[in-house]
C-alpha cells in the first residue's frame, strides 16, 4: 500500500471516515512508520488547533430561542455553523479566523438588535481577550 495523504490522515485523526476505512488505515499504521509519524505531527496540529479554538463554541440568547455558533477544522479548511430553532447556517473559510469572522458576520446580520445577556457566551459576540 502506498502512503497515506495528508487529506487520509486528517480525517483519520478526526475520527470522519467510518469504521472500515479506519480499519484499512489502521492496519497500514501498523507497518508503515513514515506514515505513523505523519499522523502523530497530523494529530499535534490538530490539537494545537482544537485548544486554540475551543473558545469559540458559543450560545447567545434571542428573542427566537437560544443560538449556538461554533466553527471547527473540516477538510477544506474551517467551517463555522449557527444553528437555533428553525434556523441553521453554514459558512466556511480557508483559515479558523476567517470562518470565525464569517459566522460572527452572519449572526449579527441575522439578529442584529441582539444585545448579549448572563445567558450568552462568556464573552461579547466577536470580542476577544
Amino acid at each position: 500500500m502506498k502512503h497515506l495523504s495528508s487529506d487520509e490522515l486528517e480525517l483519520y485523526a478526526l475520527n470522519r471516515l467510518g469504521p472500515d476505512s479506519d480499519r484499512i488505515i489502521e492496519e497500514h499504521l501498523l507497518t508503515c512508520a513514515v506514515c505513523l509519524n505523519s499522523l502523530q505531527n497530523e494529530d499535534g496540529v490538530i490539537q494545537a488547533v482544537r485548544i486554540s479554538f475551543s473558545d469559540f463554541d458559543v450560545m447567545h440568547e434571542t428573542d427566537d430561542g437560544d443560538v449556538r455558533l461554533w466553527a471547527e477544522p473540516a477538510k477544506f479548511g474551517w467551517a463555522a455553523r449557527i444553528e437555533g430553532p428553525n434556523l441553521w447556517s453554514l459558512r466556511t473559510a480557508n483559515t479558523a479566523e476567517g470562518a470565525r469572522s464569517s459566522i460572527v458576520t452572519a449572526f449579527r446580520e441575522m439578529f442584529p438588535e441582539h444585545q448579549c445577556t448572563e445567558r450568552c457566551g462568556t464573552r461579547e459576540l466577536g470580542k476577544t481577550g
